[in-house]
């Protein structure tokens, strides 16, 4: 297992990634193959933007008769700081549970399903203005259709979407603040080879967020009023009869094309361009 780790980390750094880690410890077996390292740090560098994470004690885990199917933990602290030109972003967060479960198939290098669990994640600065530095829990669980691709350079991933290749979003689930938000949807690449989503999203808390940012004064009186407006027409006018945890929940559509992020039609955020490797 640790050659295995050893000869990853070499193809990683065959393709451009920095791969760098503690000690390793292997334990479990028979029953498992578990291993422990410390200190994990990835990153890499293209002509128009570079990552950088570095993580806390990452585990990891595979039965020796399903390898396959590899489960990942890595509580504790995360940092991940993305460049571009002119601007830098970091995300220091500190997860109390992170686990993550993925299913491969044989010789690809993305999988083909995804389960993610975060929970109590605190940052160190408010994530978005208004609404706390706590969010109590993010649930994601995806699956890739069609053939997979056994790289993920432009060729590979062009000639993945031609074939009808998606990323379907089977469940989104996210507790931040006044905000609870569930949703599903399909996420697939456009011409350019960028992100190009469809989701259907419940909302509930919504008219309590806005009202948090406006308390923060982050926002003024009226722009609070017409933004709870705007949220109501975007959900038909209407709210669901439904009640839950003495709210009312809105359906809204989620979109993002040509790198824009909409609610229903209003534009709420930019998605970074994805440089994949050879070139596109």
């Amino acid at each position: 297992m640790l050659d295995g780790l050893e000869r990853w980390a070499e193809a990683r750094r065959a393709q451009g990634y920095q791969v760098d880690y503690g000690p390793v410890q292997v334990a479990g077996f028979p029953f498992w193959l578990r291993a422990v390292m410390a200190e994990p740090v990835m990153s890499k560098s293209v002509e128009k933007q570079s990552w950088r994470w570095n993580g806390p004690a990452l585990t990891i885990s595979a039965r020796p008769w399903r390898v396959t199917r590899t489960q990942a933990q890595a509580p504790g602290r995360h940092l991940l700081t993305v460049t571009a030109p002119g601007r830098t972003r970091s995300l220091n967060i500190n997860a109390g549970t992170l686990g993550i479960f993925l299913k491969w198939a044989v010789l690809t290098t993305l999988p083909l399903e995804v389960r993610v669990e975060v929970k109590e994640i605190t940052y160190r600065s408010s994530p978005v203005a208004g609404l706390g530095r706590k969010t109590e829990t993010f649930r994601l669980h995806a699956e890739m259709t069609g053939v997979p691709p056994s790289s993920h350079n432009a060729t590979a991933m062009a000639q993945w979407r031609d074939d009808g290749g998606t990323v379907e979003i089977r469940s989104l689930n996210l507790r931040h603040g006044p905000l609870e938000l569930d949703g599903d949807g399909t996420i697939a690449l456009d011409e350019n080879l960028q992100p190009l989503a469809a989701l259907s999203v419940s909302v509930q808390g919504h008219l309590e967020a806005v009202d948090s940012r406006k308390a923060a004064g982050v926002i003024k009186s009226r722009e609070a009023d017409i933004i709870k407006t705007v949220l109501t027409m975007l959900a038909g006018g209407k709210e669901d009869a439904k009640e839950d945890d003495g709210g009312k929940r809105l359906k809204v559509p989620l979109s993002i094309q040509d790198e824009i992020i909409y609610v229903g039609p209003l534009v709420v955020g930019r998605v970074p361009p994805v440089h994949w490797p050879s070139g596109g």
